[in-house]
């Protein structure tokens, strides 16, 4: 079964019989029970305008520069446990730490730092324990092959 083709000079379809156009239709009748949608929110309040001569707000306090040391320490040991260079800029960063939390603790609150010097310390023991791990690992493979090359015989 083919349709016409569409014709745009044709008016178009008229409503079925006992319905006017544009009312409603049956399916967009309001169900009974519902109660009918509310109306839109209410426009936002206008923002706090402070007094005149008043600062707007609340301004903290600048806080302390971080000690350099503290942050160079906590790169030195990332950079170790990222390039598996742990074993030796483990304990750089280690003894860097040290240095950075004895000036922050004797500068009385001129800087600040000590989170950094605790991450700084925490990936250099990491760094370290990791990378005496893999030299006693080189050590065990090593003495492995060697027992192994040892022992084979050959036919």
């Amino acid at each position: 079964m083919s349709q016409p083709p569409y014709d745009p000079n044709q008016p178009p379809p008229q409503p079925p019989q006992g319905q006017t156009p544009g009312a409603p239709q049956p399916w967009q009748q309001p169900q009974p029970g519902y109660p009918p949608p509310q109306p839109g929110y209410p426009p936002p309040p206008q923002p706090y305008q402070p007094q005149p001569g008043y600062a707007a707000g609340y301004t903290p306090p600048a806080s302390p520069p971080t000690n350099g040391k503290a942050v160079l320490a906590l790169v030195l040991a990332i950079i170790g446990l990222v390039t598996c260079t742990g074993i030796v800029l483990g304990p750089v960063a280690l003894v860097m730490a040290g240095g950075a939390r004895r000036e922050i603790s004797g500068s009385g609150g001129s800087q600040s730092g000590d989170g950094v010097v605790s991450a700084a310390r925490v990936v250099g023991w990491i760094d370290l324990i990791l990378g005496v791990l893999a030299i006693l690992l080189l050590i065990f493979f090593v003495l492995i092959i060697g027992l192994a090359a040892r022992h084979s015989s050959t036919y």
